[in-house]
């Protein structure tokens, strides 16, 4: 039996209350659209390493010298153009786009901190 997924704000919720700001409904239409990729489309262990890998990208992209122009970029890349895919039934697209932008973020965000964090535990 696998592990329940405890789902937590990750890090495509928070670009869309970035993007909506005040105007922020959490049940909007992209993330609908987002939770239904999540809950039919993508694998459990795809699910789990999101959630799990969420807040270290939340972190990284908080401490970078541009989040609010970061956190557009995922909004538009990943929430609006898989959101769009799958309103117009391309499920396929549309989950493959989620697997591509996320790999590519992880590579360009999450293992220069893996990096970083590695390094000042070494010298502890």
């Amino acid at each position: 039996m696998k592990d329940k997924i405890i789902y937590k704000d990750g890090y495509l919720n928070e670009a869309c209350k970035r993007h909506y700001r005040d105007e922020f409904d959490e049940s909007c239409s992209e993330l609908r659209f987002l939770r239904g990729l999540r809950d039919e489309y993508l694998s459990h262990e795809e699910v789990e390493h999101y959630y799990e890998i969420s807040p270290l990208m939340i972190e990284t992209i908080n401490n970078s010298s541009n989040p609010d122009e970061l956190y557009e970029t995922i909004y538009n890349s990943i929430v609006m153009e898989c959101a769009i895919a799958l309103a117009y039934g391309a499920r396929e697209y549309g989950t493959k786009k989620f697997r591509e932008v996320t790999a590519v973020l992880e590579e360009e965000y999450l293992k220069p901190a893996e990096d970083k964090h590695v390094k000042v535990l070494s010298r502890l």
